[in-house]
Order: structure tokens, then C-alpha cells, then sequence
């Protein structure tokens, strides 16, 4: 207010806070652990079985375009035992990981790196939303939210964003055509080419 008067603006549910359920896990083991993730731009190392749960969305974070396709890596230093690992994004931004939000799976395997293909759906809600990574012993059951026997998982901020980059249309031939009057000319064409859909030029018109 000011010495006029004041004034003051509602807005009902404005604010939509979630509760993000938890995972936890009853034993640790250095060799059931997750000692580096990437996915974009993030590409966090650390040591693994050394806790249960890391939540890194308030510190590490990356942009997701709609409709992307992104290279999932997930690593532990020993291969002692066998193991799964899963990963999901909360995708409806509810705070509950869904069967349906699983975006990679790995089971019961005695590998030291994993790697997957994340694909984030169009009609996703622009805005913050989590990745869950997660590793339990050999077959075990592995539950993102809720109760797991040997293990880690570990928490990241995406953001999921609109596609702002141009496609790109590339001539076939040369971009000035000198023609004499009076004769034919054959258009040579064109190419097209998005960052997200790929090769395009069919759509050209």
C-alpha cells in the first residue's frame, strides 16, 4: 500500500506443492551402488554404497527438450555381484514415480555400465520435474517409492522445455539460377533437417 491506498490480487492455487515420495533402503554394499550418472549435461560421480539416498535437484540440473531422445549412463566402479538398476522421471510432476514413468531398466546384471535412450513425450507439462535413478541386489525387488533391501538411488532435477531450435533447409543446388529465356528449368530441390525429428525434407512445401 502507499499513501493512497492498497490494493491486493488472489490467485487460488497459485502455489501446488507436492509430497515426493521417498525410497529406503536397508543395507548398503559398495559394490550395489551408483557411482556416476549422466544424462545431458549432468554428470555426477560419486562414491557408491556409501548412502542410501542423494538428493541433488536443488544443485544439479538439466533442460530436457519435448520430444528429445537423451543418452541415460549409469555406472559402479566392481562388478562383485549382479545387480538391476531402473530410472524414471516423474513425467505428470506429482511427486510419485509410475510404473509407467520407468524410462530405463537393467536386470539382475553384472555389468559395470549401463546405457539407455530417454524419451521425453511431446505433451509433457513444460516445467521442474525429477529423475530417480536407482540399484538394488541381483533380482530383489527395486521400488522407488517405498521399502528396497540392498541398495542406493539418487535424486536430479530436469526441466522439460519446448523446442526453440529452427530447422534447417539446405538447397540441393545453387541458390542463384540463371535461365535463359524461353528454356526448361528442373528444380533441383531441397533437404531438411530438425535437431529433434531428424531428417524432415519430406514435409517440405
Amino acid at each position: 500500500w502507499n499513501g493512497i491506498g492498497y490494493d491486493s490480487l488472489v490467485r487460488p492455487c497459485y502455489f501446488n506443492v507436492k509430497n515426493v515420495c521417498m525410497p529406503f533402503v536397508s543395507q548398503l554394499n559398495s559394490d550395489i551402488g551408483i557411482s556416476r550418472v549422466v544424462l545431458n549435461t549432468i554428470d555426477n560421480q560419486s562414491e557408491a554404497g556409501t548412502k542410501t539416498y542423494s538428493n541433488y535437484t536443488n544443485t544439479i540440473s538439466t533442460e530436457l527438450i519435448k520430444g528429445g531422445v537423451y543418452e541415460l549412463t549409469l555406472e559402479r566402479p566392481t562388478t562383485l555381484n549382479k545387480m538391476t538398476r531402473k530410472a524414471w522421471i516423474d513425467f505428470n510432476q506429482d511427486g510419485i514415480f509410475d510404473a509407467s514413468e520407468t524410462v530405463a531398466v537393467e536386470n539382475n546384471a553384472q555389468t559395470a555400465t549401463f546405457k539407455a535412450n530417454v524419451t521425453i513425450p511431446r505433451t509433457v507439462m513444460s516445467g521442474y520435474t525429477r529423475l530417480r535413478v536407482g540399484v538394488v541386489f541381483s533380482n530383489t525387488t527395486i521400488n522407488p517409492c517405498g521399502s528396497n533391501f540392498i541398495g542406493e538411488f539418487e535424486d536430479y532435477r530436469v526441466i522439460f522445455i519446448e523446442d526453440a531450435v529452427i530447422p534447417v533447409i539446405t538447397l540441393t543446388g545453387a541458390d542463384t539460377i540463371n535461365i535463359e529465356r524461353g528454356r526448361g528449368y528442373t528444380e533441383l530441390g531441397a533437404t531438411a533437417f530438425d535437431n529433434i525429428d531428424g531428417n524432415i525434407t519430406p514435409n517440405i512445401v
